[in-house]
């Protein structure tokens, strides 16, 4: 017997719609486990890289070095393909950094730090 496995009481699905119903079941929950996990990826991305306690945004895209705008081109695909699937799910404010970059011509990004001038 595995970890996940049909109650004690239930027999395993032995009909065609039956075995239908159970297969809808396992993609529906598959799917709407990615979807979480997609959301929760896309938060937790931003929060490292705009809210880190340990390090500043300009510290984590330096270690992007040319792949810094990458990670802009990735987030917003992410956010675009969540929010088609259920409209408003990646807040349109957590869209936008809370400080002004740039990306560069190499791909790198600098960030404008609060409180100082370009």
């Amino acid at each position: 017997m595995g970890i996940i496995a049909p109650p004690p009481n239930q027999s395993p699905p032995s009909t065609p719609e039956q075995i239908a119903q159970n297969v809808q079941q396992r993609v529906t929950a598959r799917i709407n486990s990615l979807f979480q996990q997609m959301g929760a990826t896309f938060a937790f991305c931003m929060s490292q890289v705009w809210q880190n306690q340990n390090v500043t945004p300009q510290q984590v895209f330096d270690a992007f070095g040319a792949n810094g705008a990458e990670l802009f081109r990735l987030a917003n695909l992410l956010a675009t393909t969540v929010n088609s699937a259920v409209p408003g799910t990646i807040a349109d404010a957590s869209l936008t950094p809370p400080l002004p970059y740039t990306i560069n011509a190499d791909g790198s990004v600098t960030v404008q730090e609060a409180g100082r001038g370009q």
